[in-house]
C-alpha cells in the first residue's frame, strides 16, 4: 500500500512539474521543479545530426523533438539516446533505430517521435538530470555515425559556464 501511495505521489508531482515544456537551443536546461530533475539537450557540435528542440510530458520525458541534419548527406535512420545522471554515476539508455524512408535532407529538421522515457521509472531513483542526444545515424550512402558516449558523459558532467 505504501509503495502504491508513493508511486501515486511521484506521478502527481511529475504531472505538476513536467507539464509540456519545449526546450530550445544548445544544452537548454529546465529543472523539473520540485522533482529536481533537469532536462537537457547535449550540444553535440561535431555530430552530423543533433537535437535542437525537445518536448517533455508526464507520460514521456521525451515526447517529441526536432532533429537537425547538419551533415552534407541524407539521413535514412537515427537513434536517440539519453544519459540519466546521478550524483555518483551516469546511466546510458538507447531508443530504437528509427528508419526514415524518405530521408532527412542536409540542412533540414525532422520531427522525432516520442521515446517512451517513463517518468515513473526514472523519478523514484532521484537523478539530477536527463540529457538527450543523437546516438547514431545511418546515411543514404550506407555509411554510419555513432556518438562518443564517454565524451558525452564527461561533457554533461562539467558545470555550465556562469
Amino acid at each position: 500500500m505504501a509503495k502504491q501511495i508513493m508511486l501515486m505521489l511521484v506521478v502527481l508531482v511529475a504531472a505538476a512539474c513536467l507539464a509540456p515544456i519545449a526546450l530550445f537551443g544548445q544544452a537548454a536546461a529546465h529543472p523539473a521543479s520540485s522533482t529536481g530533475i533537469a532536462m537537457n539537450i547535449a550540444q553535440q557540435m561535431e555530430a552530423p545530426a543533433r537535437l535542437v528542440e525537445t518536448m517533455h510530458t508526464v507520460q514521456d520525458l521525451l515526447a517529441g523533438a526536432q532533429l537537425q541534419n547538419r551533415s552534407r548527406k541524407t539521413i535514412t535512420a537515427y537513434r536517440v539516446g539519453w544519459l540519466i545522471q546521478y550524483p555518483d554515476r551516469t546511466e546510458n539508455k538507447q531508443g530504437v533505430l528509427m528508419n526514415v524512408p524518405a530521408g532527412i535532407q542536409p540542412g533540414r529538421t525532422y520531427a522525432v517521435l516520442g521515446q517512451a522515457v517513463n517518468v515513473t521509472d526514472i523519478a523514484p531513483t532521484h537523478p539530477n538530470a536527463v540529457v538527450f542526444y543523437i546516438s547514431a545515424v545511418t546515411f543514404a550512402d550506407g555509411s554510419n555515425w555513432k556518438a562518443d558516449v564517454d565524451k558525452l558523459k564527461n561533457m554533461s558532467r562539467q558545470p555550465e559556464p556562469k
